[in-house]
């Protein structure tokens, strides 16, 4: 019915449909810290082409980051790289990357995500990153944000309605993927999460 509504029918039923799935992705973050803090979360590893995978996820929010004013870059250094891990939560985890990196980027600006081969803990690794052009993470704070409810302090009440589990689900399950992220940041340019895992 969708050429039967008015404009203003339209913008209410787009809030309640990104209002439904921030729920729907908060309930989620919660079964899976329950699940994982349990023993209870599974890994079920398989062969998987991270580049293409990469690809297919950052598709499947573009639109999302397109309502916002916010364009989604990928580039990647390889075509093509098959690597043996858990389909679902690596989508979870970038999932979790992305929504934030939206959440704190303004209208027009870019965010930018690269995969590319590095050598890194003695061994071959694929770096996933994901770079915004938002507020930024105060240096004193970095380490808090991947903290069971650690939520910056400085300007976050206004800029989104966070619980503070996102990030550290992300980073329990890329410790479960024997994978290592780590963040960049600089108040006022942005935030660079780098998520590094066994090539």
């Amino acid at each position: 019915c969708s050429d039967e509504l008015s404009e203003t029918m339209k913008k209410y039923l787009n809030k309640i449909k990104q209002n439904a799935y921030r729920q729907m992705k908060l309930v989620n973050n919660i079964l899976d810290n329950t699940r994982v803090n349990s023993g209870l979360f599974k890994i079920n590893p398989n062969c998987v082409d991270i580049v293409h995978l990469t690809g297919a996820i950052i598709d499947s929010i573009s639109v999302f980051a397109e309502r916002k004013g916010i364009r989604i870059c990928y580039n990647t250094e390889i075509a093509k790289h098959v690597i043996v891990t858990d389909l679902d939560v690596y989508e979870r985890i970038l999932l979790n990357l992305l929504s934030n990196a939206v959440k704190f980027t303004p209208e027009g600006e870019t965010i930018e995500v690269t995969v590319s081969s590095v050598y890194g803990r003695g061994k071959k690794q694929v770096c996933i990153q994901v770079k915004d052009s938002g507020i930024g993470i105060p240096s004193d704070q970095k380490d808090l944000i991947f903290e069971r409810f650690g939520r910056v302090n400085r300007m976050t009440a206004r800029h989104s309605e966070g619980t503070g589990i996102g990030l550290y689900l992300v980073k329990t399950l890329v410790s479960l993927l024997d994978g290592e992220i780590m963040v960049e940041s600089k108040e006022g340019v942005g935030s660079t999460f780098s998520l590094l895992l066994p090539a």
